[in-house]
């Protein structure tokens, strides 16, 4: 994870690897909104669920669970972290 921070760092502050990395966040940010219109289909989410916002939700709960993690992880083991915090997230969103 201090690999990934230092990564970020780079990215944040040199421009070409900026963009590289802000296309990066879209593409993933774009997968997780198709993969959310899929459940939405299959009636798994309720009606009217702004995909592409949730979308963006579920990719900061990531990032900032992996954050979280690398400060204290032993409080949870990562896997069980993204789950509890992705689930707390779409619980309200699921269909009924």
């Amino acid at each position: 994870m201090a690999n990934s921070l230092g990564l970020l760092q780079l990215d944040l502050t040199d421009s070409g690897l900026r963009e590289h990395a802000a296309e990066h966040a879209r593409a993933v940010r774009e997968q997780i909104t198709g993969l959310l219109a899929q459940a939405a289909r299959a009636g798994e989410l309720a009606p009217g669920v702004d995909t592409a916002a949730l979308a963006r939700a579920v990719q900061v709960t990531y990032n900032g669970t992996l954050i979280l993690w690398a400060l204290d992880p032993a409080a949870a083991p990562l896997a069980d972290a993204v789950h509890a915090d992705l689930d707390a997230l779409l619980a309200p969103y699921r269909a009924r």
